[in-house]
């Protein structure tokens, strides 16, 4: 008996199917983002307040999320960033490279897996909670939107 390699990479219609996962959270972001552009937060106040800024005068990580991605979107990277550089900087470009990560996998396009430990999540946390911490100190008003 004779071995022979199999051959597993995926048809062209598997692949196919493989992409309507991706093309849906695709269809999700860009009606999302069409959304905020068509709003402008700047200006238009639908969307809601934060509350913890709202009850407390604290500044939440996310505060001003929003308008980054809405600066972003429309070619003002300095803006955004003072908007919430923390959303511009860890969270955009990471969720946009897993997301491309996952098309060209369901492609059938071998990318190298990267790993993310546990101490990588926990250095993240602790990142996402010294930016929290110092945006409310004196001397870093620049990282409040």
């Amino acid at each position: 008996m004779v071995a022979t390699k199999v051959d597993r990479r995926p048809t062209g219609e598997v692949r196919l199917r493989r992409l309507i996962a991706p093309a849906g959270v695709a269809a999700a972001v860009v009606s999302s983002l069409a959304y905020v552009i068509a709003r402008n937060p700047h200006t238009d106040r639908i969307f809601p307040p934060c509350m913890l800024l709202h009850t407390t005068g604290l500044y939440c990580p996310g505060c001003g999320g929003t308008r980054a991605v809405f600066d972003l979107a429309s070619g003002h990277f300095g803006r955004s960033l003072h908007e919430n550089a923390f959303v511009v900087l860890f969270v955009v470009p990471p969720a946009a490279i897993a997301f491309a990560w996952w098309v060209l996998n369901s492609l059938g396009v071998r990318v190298p897996r990267v790993r993310i430990t546990v101490p990588m999540v926990w250095a993240y946390v602790g990142l996402l909670g010294v930016f929290w911490v110092l945006r409310n100190l004196p001397g870093f008003e620049f990282l409040r939107p």
